[in-house]
């Protein structure tokens, strides 16, 4: 069967049921599918309202931060209850700041916004840490001082891991036996091909035992692998996400803060 190209015609009633909808029922508010619908019906109303200002094409947003600013002031429009309004924007910080990667002066502008709008959101000190981590991250500044365990038990800061080379960070967890699996396959490969990288591996939520049997396991050189001593002042300064993320630096400078270990180095 041949894909069809476009979306049938709908019904003008199609929609109808959207006026039945509520947006204020506490009862609801951590009821997953309700939440997740309405994660998803904001998409929907803000695609459908803004394809002008958004530049939609093929149903691809081009224009990210108009439509995320779009969304929010749809949500604040609509939602009084506070927990699912707050819940609704964290949902659209995340999406547009995590997902987005778009420029600081753009996430500088939506950060505003969403501080306009939900300035006593319940999840703001989790919002402006984010964005302060990117912030902190973009393309030209030097990687954060974050320091990590050598296999000698020293503290080594990234600053100094990273100095006169070309480094590409990497992350894994003991956790992840099948991420780690197909990191150290990735690692091998990217070795060959990109001789000029330096791959360096950090481990996270790991034992310090567990972590060298792993590393020994896995392959690694273990003068390459370094150990996260403090996961969350590691993921909130890296912002460790998604886990084959990776940064690439030379000589200390960021170039890339939101790299993937298989995008990145076709």
């Amino acid at each position: 069967l041949s894909a069809k190209k476009e979306v049938p015609k709908l019904p003008k009633e199609f929609y109808d049921y959207r006026k039945d909808l509520t947006y204020n029922n506490k009862n609801f508010t951590y009821l997953r599918p309700y939440y997740e619908y309405m994660v998803n019906h904001f998409g929907n109303l803000s695609s459908m309202s803004c394809s002008n200002g958004c530049d939609i094409k093929d149903k691809m947003v081009k224009n990210h931060l108009h439509f995320n600013k779009h969304k929010l002031k749809l949500i604040d429009s609509l939602v009084e209850e506070k927990e699912l309004k707050d819940n609704l924007f964290r949902n659209v910080a995340y999406d547009y700041l995590l997902k987005v990667h778009d420029t600081e002066a753009n996430n500088e502008i939506f950060i505003e916004v969403f501080h306009a709008l939900s300035g006593n959101n319940k999840h703001i000190a989790e919002i402006d840490d984010l964005y302060e981590g990117i912030r902190n991250i973009q393309p030209n500044k030097r990687i954060p001082n974050i320091e990590v365990s050598n296999f000698k038990g020293e503290k080594v800061s990234l600053q100094n891991i990273a100095k006169n080379n070309k480094t590409v960070f990497y992350f894994w967890s003991g956790a992840n036996k099948k991420h780690l699996t197909n990191m150290s396959k990735r690692v091998l490969e990217l070795s060959e091909i990109k001789p000029n990288y330096n791959f360096v591996g950090i481990n996270i939520r790991t034992n310090p035992d567990d972590w060298k049997a792993l590393t020994q396991k896995a392959g690694f050189d273990y003068s390459n692998q370094y150990r996260a001593d403090n996961f969350e002042e590691l993921t909130k300064a890296l912002i460790v996400y998604p886990m084959n993320k990776c940064i690439i630096t030379e000589n200390e400078m960021i170039v890339d803060a939101f790299g993937d270990m298989y995008r990145s180095f076709k």
